[in-house]
């Protein structure tokens, strides 16, 4: 067949983003470019915050890019690991205490921090490890 035929039958459709040569789409062509510049700038935007949510996250776990700035938490009964952590945020060692309680509970260190009675030194530019090896630590002693 040859190419003006297919074009008759509806097999080969000229759009505007596709051949160059031509000038003029139909207004759903140009409905359907909107859609996907719109979809792409989405999906551009979506992942820009999750990287930035991420980077922020892996920041204060592994304290990357941490002030230095020393704080002494005195800790006079047991207490709940969701109000302990909430207490690191006050006192600016962790940024994000839902992640903290995480990594806690991942380790299965939620009992030791819970039990926890005493007074501990802790540095804001500590990684999520090394705050609970402190606390693990004086716990033992």
């Amino acid at each position: 067949m040859e190419r003006q035929d297919l074009a008759e039958r509806g097999f080969m459709k000229t759009t505007p983003y596709l051949h160059s040569n031509t000038t003029t789409g139909s207004t759903s062509d140009k409905k359907l470019t909107r859609f996907a510049y719109s979809m792409i700038l989405v999906t551009t935007l979506t992942a820009l915050l999750t990287a930035g949510l991420l980077i922020s996250i892996a920041n204060d776990m592994y304290a990357f890019v941490k002030p230095t700035r020393s704080v002494t938490l005195t800790v006079d009964t047991p207490t709940a690991l969701p109000t302990l952590c909430q207490r690191l945020q006050e006192e600016g060692i962790v940024a994000n205490p839902w992640i903290f309680r995480l990594y806690t509970d991942s380790k299965e260190k939620t009992e030791t921090l819970e039990q926890f009675v005493g007074t501990v030194t802790l540095d804001a530019s500590m990684s999520y490890r090394e705050i609970l090896l402190t606390f693990s630590e004086k716990a033992n002693e």
